[in-house]
């Protein structure tokens, strides 16, 4: 029982390469003739199913109508809450830092003692003008003589 197999002649893989090749070139003018004939057909019918996923069929909806009304709103909720919460967390730092931060200016800038002074002044016109409409409306109720 023997069998005898026969090695296969060697394979010139520059010549096979050669020939693919010049074998594409050759059908390149039918392939040409193939593209400019169907290629447009093509194009027609990607831009139809385009059109049928953005604004969908009779029973499904498009993909402009989900985002409408599915997926906008629900990124809306998303970016407002986001917000909310970034200015909560912002005007809490300016609660929790405001005062310090004020005082760390007006010390740096050396003009502390001519604010306090100033702020002084004005706490002492605003007591001096609330006197004033006390005495005026006690006085204009009748019940006591102006005597200024």
């Amino acid at each position: 029982m023997g069998t005898s197999v026969e090695t296969p002649p060697p394979r010139d893989y520059a010549a096979e390469t050669k020939d693919t090749l010049q074998a594409q070139i050759d059908l390149k003018p039918q392939q040409y003739a193939a593209e400019a004939k169907y290629q447009p057909l093509f194009t027609s019918l990607n831009l139809d199913n385009l059109a049928t996923s953005l604004r969908g069929t009779g029973s499904s909806p498009g993909l402009l109508s989900l985002y409408e009304n599915d997926v906008q709103p629900t990124l809306s909720r998303v970016q407002n809450a986001d917000r909310d919460q970034r200015i909560a967390g912002e005007l809490g730092a300016v609660k929790q830092y405001a005062g310090d931060v004020t005082k760390t200016l007006r010390e740096a800038s050396g003009n502390a003692p001519l604010v306090d002074e100033l702020n002084r002044q004005l706490r002492d016109a605003r007591r001096e003008l609330a006197d004033k409409r006390s005495c005026d409306d006690l006085a204009a109720s009748g019940g006591i003589v102006d005597a200024r």
